[in-house]
């Protein structure tokens, strides 16, 4: 029985082995859980997008600079249907000081990052 302190190791020391764990879901709750969960406007800043002009954007920091760029999947993936492809979710937070819904999307990778953990 692999513990969750055993299976913290493995994750730092050999990603492409608990890979394999997790595809035979031994890393499954309550064995193991590393999802991470954003729980401020500033953990989910890097994820929120925007609609600028009539098109998708998101802000980017480079070199120390907030740029805006046009939102892309190309180089984001989603466990389920592969490269290409993000998760999101629309979310109507009435703590939002803009007003409205805003929407966020990331890479889905198991066990570790999923939908409810843009808006947790």
């Amino acid at each position: 029985h692999m513990t969750a302190e055993r299976l913290s190791q493995l994750w730092a020391s050999n990603p492409s082995q608990y890979e394999k764990l997790a595809d035979l879901q031994l890393t499954r709750p309550g064995v193991f859980q590393q999802v991470q969960y954003l729980e401020t406007a500033q953990e989910r800043e890097q994820y929120r997008l925007r609609i600028l002009h009539g098109r998708l954007v998101t802000d980017v920091n480079h070199s120390g600079k907030n740029v805006t760029q046009l939102f892309d999947t190309q180089w984001m993936q989603s466990d389920s249907s592969g490269r290409g492809f993000c998760i999101h979710v629309l979310w109507d937070d009435a703590q939002n000081p803009e007003g409205g819904s805003q929407l966020f999307a990331g890479n889905h990778v198991r066990g570790q990052f999923h939908h409810s953990s843009l808006v947790a």
